[in-house]
């Protein structure tokens, strides 16, 4: 995979409930070996209709490495955190081409910039 970087990834351990109250999971960070690209327009049409209006990028990684956890609203888990060129970044969608084998084995998560509108206020 060309251009290659260390990526930071922030990952939340589950919650648990205390005397019926929701305690969320402490963070915790890993770093990955990836690519950030600019979205491109299929890409953004996997995106749902709110997000594709913030800046949208796909983290390209190799297979083998750690999977992601996405924004899915079937699954407890709160999806991974990217940090990649100073701002955060949530994962939205995966193309997962992890069955070809080889050189071509890799998985594509699209994501979007997460905090804009503080930023833009």
């Amino acid at each position: 995979m060309i251009g290659r970087q260390t990526i930071t990834i922030t990952r939340q351990t589950p919650g648990d409930w205390v005397d019926g109250v929701f305690v969320p999971g402490d963070p915790y960070e890993f770093e990955i070996m990836g690519n950030v690209q600019p979205a491109g327009t299929r890409d953004v049409e996997h995106l749902p209709e709110l997000a594709r209006v913030k800046a949208a990028y796909v983290l390209y990684c190799y297979a083998e490495q750690t999977e992601l956890n996405l924004t899915d609203c079937e699954k407890p888990a709160a999806p991974d955190r990217v940090r990649w060129n100073g701002r955060d970044h949530e994962l939205q969608s995966l193309g997962d081409w992890s069955h070809f084998g080889g050189t071509a084995s890799h998985r594509a998560y699209a994501m979007i910039e997460v905090g804009q509108e503080e930023d833009d206020e």
